[in-house]
C-alpha cells in the first residue's frame, strides 16, 4: 500500500506552546506586518547566529553592515510575560514604562497556559525590566544568549 500523505494539522494548543517558545527563545515571529521594519541587529539575529557578517550578500546588507561595524544598535528584542488572563496585544503596538512613555514595540504575542508572553523591540536606554500595556505589568523573561553585541574583531 501507498503512504498516506495525510498530515494532521497541528492543535491550536500546540500552536500556542511553539509561539511561546518561540518567544522564551528570543526568536521573533515577524510578518507581513511588521516585515522591514527591523534590522537583524534589533531582532537580535547577530547574536543567536542567524546572520554571520563574514559570509555573503543578504537583503539589507549596508544598513546592517553599517550598525555592526560603525556603531551598536539603540534597540533590541527582549521578552516579557504576565500571569493571568490579558488582552494580547497585536504587533506595532506600544509598551510604556511606568510614567506611560513609549520603550518599546510588540514584534509578537501570545496567550498561553494562563500567562501572556510578549516579544518586543525595546530602547536600549531603558533599564526594560518592566513595562506595561495597558495597565498590564510585563516582566522581562531571560533569554537564552545575552543581549551584547559581538567583539568585532573575531
Amino acid at each position: 500500500t501507498a503512504p498516506s500523505n495525510d498530515v494532521a494539522a497541528p492543535s491550536e494548543a500546540a500552536l500556542c506552546a511553539w509561539r511561546r517558545d518561540d518567544i522564551c527563545a528570543g526568536f521573533a515571529r515577524v510578518d507581513a506586518q511588521t516585515q522591514e521594519q527591523y534590522t537583524a541587529q534589533m531582532l537580535n539575529l547577530d547574536i543567536n547566529g542567524a546572520v554571520n557578517f563574514k559570509k555573503g550578500c543578504y537583503p539589507g546588507q549596508e544598513i546592517v553592515a553599517r550598525t555592526y561595524y560603525l556603531g551598536k544598535p539603540k534597540k533590541r528584542l527582549r521578552a516579557y510575560h504576565a500571569q493571568g488572563d490579558h488582552t494580547v496585544p497585536s504587533a506595532g503596538d506600544t509598551l510604556t514604562d511606568e510614567q506611560d512613555v513609549k520603550q518599546a514595540t510588540v514584534v509578537d504575542a501570545v496567550h498561553c497556559d494562563g500567562a501572556l508572553w510578549v516579544s518586543a523591540i525595546v530602547n536600549l536606554r531603558h533599564g526594560a525590566a518592566h513595562l506595561y500595556r495597558d495597565h498590564t505589568l510585563l516582566v522581562e523573561h531571560p533569554l537564552p544568549y545575552v543581549l551584547e553585541q559581538e567583539d568585532k574583531n573575531d
